[in-house]
């Protein structure tokens, strides 16, 4: 198994064990399982991401009974990324650097860019598709905006111990 998927599964159980259960007044429910797909490697078979990224958003839907709704964020999270990912640096920069989208490669502000993007992305996605059964549609700004900014701060947290591991090695 790749470390990718081990990461992945390990995101999905804290997910599913942990984060699902912290709710910010109502509006704010931290979505960081992608987290392992936003930081993976360049380098990695586009194909390879898109599949991890499938998977563990089954998986979460198998947790969480909500019948592939993240499952389809997911999916169109990793199919995405690649091409955003080159918006703000050439192919040759992403392949010559540590190939991962972090604050060297990326920059600080591009790096807020890139998880302001693809997190909204994910949770609109999600809420959308979760709205057309469960939610009225005049709740979801305040949702979509809240789950966001925390899914942002948890994932920046994430981040900045997972930077501070590698340079201690």
């Amino acid at each position: 198994m790749s470390l990718l998927f081990l990461l992945l599964l390990l995101f999905v159980l804290l997910q599913a064990l942990f984060f699902n259960h912290i709710r910010v007044y109502q509006y704010a429910l931290p979505l960081v399982y992608l987290y392992p797909i936003f930081s993976a490697s360049v380098k990695l078979p586009r194909w390879s991401i898109i599949l991890s990224a499938s998977l563990a958003g089954l998986l979460l839907d198998v947790f969480m009974n909500t019948m592939g709704i993240n499952m389809f964020a997911a999916t169109i999270v990793a199919f995405l990324r690649r091409p955003f990912l080159l918006i703000f640096m050439d192919e040759e920069e992403l392949e010559e650097g540590t190939g991962r989208p972090d604050t060297k490669s990326l920059k600080l502000t591009g790096y807020l860019l890139y998880l302001l993007f693809f997190v909204t992305l994910l949770v609109s996605l999600t809420l959308f598709t979760e709205a057309f059964s469960v939610y009225m549609f005049s709740h979801l700004p305040p949702y979509i905006i809240g789950t966001s900014l925390l899914s942002i701060l948890v994932t920046l947290i994430f981040h900045y111990f997972n930077t501070r591991a590698n340079k201690l090695k």
